[in-house]
């Protein structure tokens, strides 16, 4: 069984590299957040993730929104993925973010209606930086350890996944979220799997 897909590599500006590495503390987030929702899928991710002994205040990351640059559009337009949102996801050494099914809340907030019978919500993840000692990312048990800038995966939008940096060197990921049609999404080969939550 499949659990993620190579997707086509993009190659990173400078700019976006520099934005990377820059001070992002203002950017900081957590990977439980201590904000109330009321969005059902994110309610119960931070549930699970609680369950599992994760708590507010702990494993940060800085994520930067394509709300916030103008740096984003490019990769946005690679994925070629329909109303295509994006951020940059950059985690110091000694952080994770922990074992989750994604929500695409972000997405689904701004997402104009579709028709579910052609499109499906998908998550393509690339790699703008080389991976290091300590660097990697999971999806449902199978480990991707070494990887060079520019790399990109997808996964089933109900795999289970998680990223860590054991590392001494940071680590950044950037996701684009966006609708593929189905007959594209087939062509994957990936396939749904059961709740690992």
């Amino acid at each position: 069984m499949k659990k993620y897909a190579d997707i086509p590599t993009f190659n990173f500006s400078s700019d976006l590299l520099n934005l990377i590495f820059s001070d992002n503390e203002k950017f900081e987030n957590n990977f439980i957040s201590i904000h109330e929702t009321k969005d059902e899928k994110v309610k119960k991710q931070q549930d699970d993730a609680k369950k599992m002994g994760y708590s507010g205040g702990h494993n940060k990351f800085a994520q930067i929104h394509c709300s916030e640059t103008d740096l984003l559009e490019p990769i946005k337009a690679h994925s070629a993925l329909l109303y295509p949102k994006s951020s940059i996801l950059i985690k110091k050494p000694g952080n994770v973010i922990g074992w989750h099914q994604d929500t695409f809340f972000m997405f689904r907030k701004s997402c104009p209606k579709y028709d579910e019978e052609v499109y499906v919500p998908i998550r393509y993840m690339y790699f703008p930086i080389k991976s290091y000692y300590g660097h990697a990312f999971c999806v449902e048990g199978e480990w991707i350890t070494q990887w060079d800038a520019g790399y990109g995966i997808t996964w089933h939008p109900n795999a289970g996944h998680c990223g860590v940096n054991a590392g001494g060197e940071l680590a950044a990921t950037i996701n684009v979220t966006g609708l593929i049609e189905i007959e594209e999404f087939n062509k994957l080969n990936l396939f749904p799997f059961e709740s690992s939550l």
